[in-house]
């Protein structure tokens, strides 16, 4: 009979789940970066734009100041200088007296020209290096900038490769188990295919045998009403000439002996039998009792009593079982003869009970079998006008194990 299958294993769908759930988590955390180091740009671009602005706001400023002193620069106040000189030279030279007021005029209008000069160079070169200074800062700062930038777009395009590669790791195993699954699936289906080809051959089988049963009762009710009319020798229990109530299916030293019948047949833990072993010529030899230890729907299991410890010796597959007290769904009808007091009659009651079996109180054409003891009784004349079997009580404990 085909076994079940077995169950899909989970763990490559939880480890799909878990590589899924990190790539998430580290591609939501790179994106914060990458939008953190963008807006920094962003900030420090806008600084270097309000520069330049300030830059042209300063030029302009400038220009205003040239044109309020009339001049445009260093180059305006060095032209006004020379004239200032010409003028020195030219009242020196006409070798004409100055008067303390025009020299202190002179010399005052220079002194306030060499000044405007000097202050206009020193904010022009201070502005231009503050400018200068400034932009050097923007531009390392946006060079630091951009190198983040690029080393962030540096880590994010690894981190997304490696999102990648763990994506084609987890389609993969997907893969694998989809392939696995189906493999599975294919070898569930033909094992269920076996299961119900043997479970139908196996109930044709019990079919047949059910029907060889019944048929065999008929023949056997039939024999009896045939001999219920007239007198007939009573038949003596013999092993060889019972029907078989199951067989070995398997022998082996760990699983112990293991028969064809089970609950469904009415077997129970504590059952015992007699193990025959059938020759060709049809005649049959006591190998050894085994006790049915465990019991399954369609089978049991036994272990061989006695002696002998190793059963594959002693029993062996297709060998026969024999209990006069069992017989596979049906119940054995016995009856003790009267030199049995009703305590005895009230122990094999409950011993036959165990096995199935009926103990009642008259012989009729339902009787299967007679308990004598060493005594007649006044059952045994109506017992050999139905043909019913006699079985002597030592005979019949050795089957019941008492």
């Amino acid at each position: 009979m085909g076994q079940g299958s077995q169950r899909t294993s989970p763990v490559p769908l939880i480890i799909f789940i878990v590589l899924f759930v990190f790539s998430t988590a580290g591609l939501v955390l790179t994106f914060m970066e990458l939008s953190k180091t963008r807006k920094l740009a962003e900030d420090t671009q806008a600084k270097l734009k309000k520069t330049e602005a300030d830059l042209r706001d300063l030029t302009v400023d400038m220009k205003k100041y040239n044109a309020t002193i009339g001049t445009i620069g260093p180059e305006g106040l060095d032209g006004e200088l020379k004239q200032l000189r010409q003028r020195v030279v030219s009242v020196t030279e006409r070798g004409g007296e100055i008067s303390a007021s025009e020299t202190q005029t002179l010399m005052g209008l220079f002194a306030i020209q060499e000044g405007q000069k000097n202050r206009l160079e020193r904010q022009l070169k201070d502005q231009a290096d503050a400018a200068k200074t400034e932009k050097d800062q923007l531009k390392e700062s946006v060079a630091t900038e951009q190198a983040k930038v690029k080393e962030k777009q540096t880590l994010l395009d690894q981190r997304e490769a490696d999102i990648k590669q763990k994506d084609d790791a987890i389609k993969e195993a997907d893969e694998q188990r989809k392939r696995e699954a189906g493999t599975l699936r294919a070898a569930l289906k033909q094992a269920r295919d076996e299961k119900e080809a043997l479970e139908a051959e196996k109930n044709e089988k019990i079919r047949l045998l059910e029907h060889s049963v019944v048929e065999l009762q008929k023949q056997l009710q039939k024999i009896r009403e045939e001999v219920a009319g007239g007198v007939k020798q009573g038949v003596d229990f013999k092993p060889e000439k019972e029907i078989p109530d199951g067989k070995v299916i398997l022998v082996d030293r760990e699983a112990g002996i293991v028969l064809d019948i089970g609950q469904k047949k009415g077997v129970r833990a504590g059952l015992r039998f007699q193990v025959y072993n059938e020759k060709a010529d049809g005649t049959r030899i006591n190998v050894g009792e085994i006790e049915v230890k465990t019991v399954y729907p369609e089978i049991s299991r036994a272990i061989l009593l006695g002696e002998q410890d190793d059963p594959v010796q002693v029993v062996h597959k297709g060998d026969v079982l024999i209990n006069p007290a069992f017989h596979p769904g049906r119940a054995k009808v016995f009856v003790a003869d009267t030199p049995f007091d009703a305590a005895k009659k009230q122990a094999f009651r409950d011993a036959l009970a165990e096995y199935g079996s009926v103990l009642e109180d008259d012989v009729s054409g339902r009787t299967d079998y007679l308990i004598i003891g060493t005594q007649p009784g006044k059952l045994m004349e109506r017992a050999q006008q139905f043909g019913v079997v006699m079985i002597r009580e030592e005979d019949l404990n050795r089957f019941l194990g008492r």
